[in-house]
């Protein structure tokens, strides 16, 4: 936690990576290297050695901090212990013998170039500012945390060639084809998270590298090639598989990626006719331990993706589909998932211009967000119990629904119902569910009701705010 910044808000997931690529963590139970650590992190949260920072929609933790007596303590430590070294500090080993180098967001060019040639030892390799100049004795390197940047924006690597031992990269950088002409060396890479403003095809071989447990991709795009099935290589160890353009979930792909728990991808038109089997998107219901889905279509893709079928472990979804998807196609298949939690909706349309709910859908459903639908009109339920779980609802851009399940108002779990330029009528039913639930349970009610619109129209609902019912004008 000492490597991070004062009073930084430290991201969940990067301090996770870190403490598997740095070997921490050893295998017990037959649990995940990023199960047991989660677990390390909430018993160093009860023991309030570590602060949340940041709760998730469905209750995990996504940011931490440390106080700061503790981190002086750490950084105290660590000068004592040799553990790391923060360039522009004092270090009472020297810093030749140094193995672990942490470059602050602040630190002068000339003094991160300088320091970094005289430790010949050092493994990992932690920037905040995202300046890493090439040091001596990389092939002993094995982390190197140069992303997300604050300062410069990329992190270029010439070659790979010389980084036999990494097994964490996380770096921007210019030219993606000069990553991957080494790629075949890194047989010990275990994160691999790349930002490039180019389009790019991964090689081939990134499906014989078993030790492979986190792959994300960010910038334009990145497309994955089916893999040959020549090749017998099994990736167990595969976790996470993030910013994959036109994914193609074949059989062959299924059969390699078997223990996947994120799948985060995008489809994008390339030109032709594009139909919805040529993509296999129904084998995803094959990824049995797939817990969170992330699908964007993309404006120009033809094809629906109406095929799309779900994994009953499926805990997360967020699907965003531009233009004339119909969600009637799909929604009963996602009702039926046992186990979702979350669940976002963006664009797309309902041809019938309604939803109607029945009975037994979403079962575990704890958040729910809507998000510019421009065609939905009415949102009924046939049945009192829809959302038994629900604990916040987010409507946005819903300018043309009149109306939202009175229901609602009933659910026993509810928090919050958080609506933004939605329209009059839907505003007004908010607040009949209030009003209806005042008379029922009295003034302090368990739940409380957020509404933004634009200043034009907040004269008109301003005088609807009350002790459950806040009233805010957009900025915008």
């Amino acid at each position: 936690m000492g490597v991070f910044e004062e009073d930084d808000s430290v991201r969940v997931s990067t301090l996770v990576k870190l403490w598997v690529s740095e070997g921490f963590l050893r295998p017990m139970n037959g649990k995940s290297l990023e199960t047991i650590a989660i677990e390390f992190l909430r018993d160093l949260v009860d023991r309030n050695l570590i602060l949340v920072g940041k709760v998730g929609k469905t209750g995990n933790i996504k940011f931490v901090k440390i106080h700061d007596l503790l981190r002086d303590l750490c950084l105290n430590q660590s000068k004592k212990d040799g553990f790391y070294h923060v360039i522009g500090q004092s270090s009472p080993r020297g810093i030749s013998s140094q193995r672990r180098v942490v470059v602050p967001r602040n630190a002068p060019k000339k003094k991160v170039l300088d320091d970094l040639q005289s430790m010949p030892r050092a493994r990992s390799i932690i920037s905040e500012c995202g300046r890493v100049p090439r040091i001596k004795n990389s092939r002993l390197l094995r982390t190197l945390q140069a992303y997300p940047y604050f300062e410069d924006k990329r992190y270029v690597i010439k070659s790979l060639a010389q980084y036999v031992n990494l097994r964490h990269l996380a770096v921007e950088v210019g030219s993606i084809s000069s990553i991957f002409t080494s790629f075949t060396r890194l047989w010990n890479l275990h994160i691999l998270i790349l930002c490039c403003w180019k389009v790019f095809t991964a090689p081939a071989e990134i499906w014989r590298m078993p030790q492979l447990r986190h792959i994300e991709m960010t910038g334009v795009r990145f497309y994955l090639p089916e893999p040959s099935s020549d090749d017998v290589v099994v990736m167990e160890n595969l976790l996470v598989l993030k910013g994959i353009a036109n994914f193609r979930c074949s059989e062959e792909v299924v059969k390699r990626i078997p223990n996947i728990k994120k799948l985060k991808i995008q489809y994008f038109g390339r030109g032709g006719i594009e139909q919805d089997d040529d993509y296999c998107v129904n084998n995803i219901r094959h990824l049995c331990k797939l817990e969170s889905l992330y699908v964007r279509r993309h404006y120009g893709f033809i094809a629906s993706l109406s095929v799309l079928t779900f994994p009953q472990s499926l805990k997360k979804l967020n699907l965003d589909m531009y233009g004339d998807f119909e969600w009637e196609k799909i929604l009963e298949k996602i009702g039926a998932l046992p186990l979702l939690e979350k669940f976002k909706l963006w664009e797309g349309c309902f041809g019938t211009g309604k939803w109607e709910m029945v009975e037994g859908q979403f079962p575990s459903l704890k958040h729910l967000q809507l998000f510019a639908c421009p065609n939905l009109k009415q949102w009924t339920a046939e049945s009192s119990s829809i959302f038994p779980r629900l604990e916040k609802l987010h409507l946005s851009d819903m300018r043309q629904l009149k109306e939202i399940p009175t229901q609602i108002g009933d659910i026993p779990t509810l928090q919050k119902i958080s609506m933004k330029d939605c329209g009059e009528s839907a505003v007004m039913c908010a607040k009949e569910i209030v009003e209806e639930q005042v008379e029922l349970q009295g003034e302090d009610l368990p739940f409380h009701v957020q509404v933004w619109v634009q200043r034009k129209n907040e004269a008109l609902v301003q005088n609807l705010a009350g002790p459950n019912f806040e009233v805010y004008a957009l900025q915008y």
